[in-house]
């Protein structure tokens, strides 16, 4: 089963990618996105320490200043995941998607808590157009939110997950 549901508070999953240089810029279509930086590294480390509350006040507040953005909601919904509030983190996900469709990592999040609501079709949906997103880049560069892992991880990570789940 394709399970990407919440992990332990502080956890290293919401910290961005550990390659030095790496602009998250480079895999985002949206533009903008490089303007709020040092918001979301602000994000990334308030959750990673386990301040989801203040995380989760500091991405409303980039919302609310800077209008729609995918990455704050993306952010939101991983805060979400880790409150246990898949309801929450749905709609963001939601968001997300809506804002910047190729946004992978968004994709496979939503198909992950779709996956657990029982909405396989809709889940298997995500999982293809987060594969479809994924094809888009260079296979070597970095994923933000992803761990540090590289789009061709990502994409063989996510292949893995699909074959098992059919066996099973």
């Amino acid at each position: 089963m394709l399970d990407l549901g919440p992990s332990r508070k502080g956890s290293r999953r919401l910290r961005g990618p550990a390659v030095p240089g790496n602009a998250p810029s480079t895999v985002s279509g949206q533009p903008g996105r490089a303007g709020y930086r040092s918001e979301f590294d602000t994000i990334r480390r308030l959750a990673g320490e386990g301040q989801l509350d203040r995380a989760a006040d500091l991405c409303a507040g980039v919302l609310a200043q800077g209008g729609p953005n995918a990455e704050a909601y993306l952010l939101q919904a991983t805060i979400a995941l880790e409150k246990m509030e898949p309801g929450r983190a749905l709609e963001a996900l939601r968001h997300a998607v809506r804002l910047d469709p190729d946004l992978a990592m968004a994709h496979i999040m939503l198909g992950g808590i779709l996956r657990q609501f029982g909405c396989d079709r809709e889940a298997g949906e995500c999982v293809a157009r987060a594969l479809e997103a994924l094809r888009k880049h260079d296979p070597s560069a970095v994923l933000p939110d992803s761990g540090g892992m590289t789009v061709a991880e990502l994409e063989a990570t996510v292949l893995s997950l699909v074959r098992a789940e059919r066996t099973s």
